[in-house]
């Protein structure tokens, strides 16, 4: 590598609190080249934000850093306040996690972007205009945003303004906390491609911090793993993907569903993160490793495995050499039907009849006035949501569906839920129409899990008043809800569930949170499960434990799953049958490998394309056109403004849904 743009040594973070000083990062060191991107990955917890902030010398009063960081030949922890700030945006800047809340809700996009240039002084008004409008156009967002504000742009345009203020003074280190969390696959491959494309223009080092390891594979050329604040392995990407010599980096893997190789039980790590106010002595990973020996009462220093490959411990040689054979022997297997999910309980459960049938389901919204002419732009007054969707889950299915943000799936949850009331068509349950029940008898039968455990819990009340709520409404008993309420909590294996049935929510972690939600939502033995993105928010390790948790629960209840994500390689792990859907309408629906090895609509393969993936090869599918809206639904194909197949049947005709092969169905004039 060349002489490093970044480099870090002995970075220690400690923050003083009332409970204690919390040994966040110890002895953290690392180099980032010019054009190079390491990437930086662990679970939630680890320290990777704290290492973050502390480059940019944005951490709160109560941390204490020792160490080196060494920019373009200067300390970073020696400068005063006045010189850092001077450093910031011109030589290192940062593209924060969620673009919503790091953007000024008062001011205009394109002033935001302009600010740091007139800040200086050095520079007049309408140069720095010019400049922002050079940096949309890098970016690829249209000249017209300059003047928008942030709540008129989609997740996407935002978070291009967020890439767009951190490179407007072409900063030597760009660090990426988590860039794409809230995005949808599309728009996340759009953005992480964008990245790649100005690095590669532009050659500043990027630190790339994500617990997502395809995203990593995809987009690093090295990687650090850290775990409980130490950095356990480093290796360049495709080494460390064939050949992890350190069993967290093996785990962390592991608990990954992957699209393209064989399908396979993914599995939580064991255990939980250390707590960082008294460590033990020793390996930090120990209690959680299945390796573990006397020897790990020791820790371990970082062994050198190859020239570029460095692991924190003892027993990495063997890790690797196992670790290489399982590659060899996965790539192997990879065309291969053998499926071992039975663990999980996704093989066990027969499927049954129709459980949910939704015909010419429509949810339209009625925009008007002025808010109708900065939306729409057209003489339309309707937002279709949902238009005209068919859709059927049967007894004991999961039925996954996926799209992007904005397609409907998320207004589909809430009408099947009957939170929303349909414009036209119907809903049937079991041969009822939904309408026709009583809400305590449809609530008995179908219940939602909601997107985020953060909002869906009520504050104010405990782990056993949330779960039991839904049974006092049903008029249960005190002491055989009392009962019931502890069962679900063993169900979502919250153990020994005493210890939770007092907590209030803000005393649990995101994973245990949406466990609760489950289980409140399971508790009353529901046939049908509505869960809305339930594992987006959540890191790879907890969104294996909690998606293994929902499955064993559809082993128990033999009820009905519609799993809404746009996340395929979860959808593929889950689910029996996919549809998908785009603006309101369901474009493809088939068994799960039919719709992932054989789709037959250009819209599920541009979907398939965008997903990152550890295996190297797969096919890349770029959009043509732009992307249509549901205030703005084009004739004929819905997809045809982005179809790189278009026809001239695509603009009059309509496509309707017809069978291609045996359960598989399409709408696409040339499926």
């Amino acid at each position: 590598m060349s002489a490093p743009v970044l480099e870090v040594n002995h970075l220690t973070i400690d923050y003083s609190l009332s409970g204690g000083l919390v040994h966040a990062v110890q002895d953290v060191a690392f180099r980032v080249g010019p054009g190079e991107t390491l990437g930086l990955v662990g679970e939630s917890g680890c320290g990777k934000s704290s290492v973050a902030l502390a480059l940019m010398r944005l951490l709160p009063q109560a941390a204490t850093v020792e160490g080196m960081i060494n920019l373009d030949g200067q300390n970073l922890l020696a400068l005063s306040a006045e010189k850092m700030r001077l450093m910031r945006g011109r030589s290192i800047s940062m593209i924060f996690q969620a673009a919503m809340n790091a953007l000024n809700p008062v001011f205009r996009v394109g002033d935001q972007i302009a600010e740091p240039l007139l800040s200086r002084g050095n520079i007049r008004a309408e140069a720095a205009r010019l400049r922002v409008l050079d940096m949309f156009d890098l970016v690829g967002l249209p000249r017209a945003r300059f003047s928008a504000y942030p709540h008129e742009l989609s997740g996407g345009m935002k978070q291009r303004v967020m890439i767009a203020m951190s490179l407007i003074e072409r900063p030597h280190v760009v660090i990426a906390d988590e860039p794409t969390t809230a995005l949808d696959v599309v728009i996340q491959d759009q953005i992480l491609g964008m990245i790649k494309d100005l690095q590669r223009e532009l050659q500043f080092g990027l630190l790339m911090i994500s617990h997502d390891m395809a995203m990593i594979a995809e987009t690093c050329d090295r990687v650090a793993v850290m775990y409980a604040g130490r950095i356990m392995e480093e290796a360049p990407v495709h080494r460390l993907l064939r050949e992890s010599a350190h069993p967290y980096t093996v785990a962390l893997m592991g608990a990954h569903p992957d699209l393209y190789g064989p399908r396979r039980v993914v599995h939580p790590l064991p255990g939980v993160t250390p707590n960082m106010t008294s460590l033990s002595p020793g390996c930090r990973f120990a209690p959680r490793c299945a390796l573990r020996t006397d020897l790990c009462a020791v820790e371990p220093s970082l062994l050198t495995v190859d020239p570029d490959h460095f692991s924190r411990c003892h027993f990495a040689l063997r890790v690797k050499a196992k670790q290489a054979r399982q590659v060899e022997i996965t790539r192997r297997d990879v065309n291969t039907d053998v499926v071992d999910l039975t663990e999980s309980g996704r093989l066990v459960v027969p499927t049954g009849g129709a459980l949910l049938r939704a015909r010419g389901l429509s949810k339209h919204y009625t925009v008007r006035g002025s808010v109708l002419n900065r939306l729409l732009a057209h003489n339309a007054n309707r937002i279709r949501a949902v238009d005209g969707l068919d859709l059927e889950v049967k007894l004991g299915e999961i039925l996954g569906l996926v799209g992007e943000s904005g397609c409907g799936k998320s207004t589909l949850g809430r009408l099947l839920t009957n939170l929303e009331q349909p414009t036209t068509g119907q809903i049937e349950l079991q041969g009822q129409e939904v309408h026709t029940l009583s809400r305590q008898a449809l609530t008995a039968r179908v219940q939602m899990i909601f997107q985020d455990p953060y909002r869906s819990l009520d504050p104010r009340r405990t782990v056993k008043q949330v779960i039991e709520e839904p049974l006092r409404a049903h008029h249960w008993g005190r002491h055989e809800a009392a009962e019931k309420v502890a069962g679900a909590l063993n169900d979502v294996d919250l153990k020994p569930a005493a210890e939770f049935l007092e907590r209030y929510p803000h005393e649990l972690s995101g994973g245990q949170r949406q466990r609760v939600a489950i289980a409140r939502a399971m508790v009353l033995d529901p046939s049908l499960i509505v869960a809305d993105e339930p594992v987006s928010m959540l890191d790879v390790s907890v969104r294996a434990g909690v998606i293994n948790v929902m499955l064993r629960m559809r082993e128990r209840l033999s009820a009905g799953f519609l799993f809404i994500t746009h996340d395929l390689s979860v959808a593929r792990y889950m689910s029996d049958r996919i549809a998908v859907i785009y603006l309101g309408r369901i474009v493809e629906t088939a068994p799960t490998e039919s719709v992932l090895t054989q789709p037959s609509h250009p819209y599920t393969r541009m979907l398939l394309a965008s997903v990152p993936s550890t295996n190297p090869g797969r096919e890349r599918v770029r959009l043509t056109g732009q992307a249509s809206s549901a205030a703005a639904i084009p004739s004929g194909c819905r997809f045809r403004t982005r179809c790189p197949l278009v026809v001239a049947r695509c603009v009059e005709e309509d496509p309707a849904l017809r069978e291609t092969s045996e359960g598989h169905w399409t709408a696409c004039h040339l499926a």
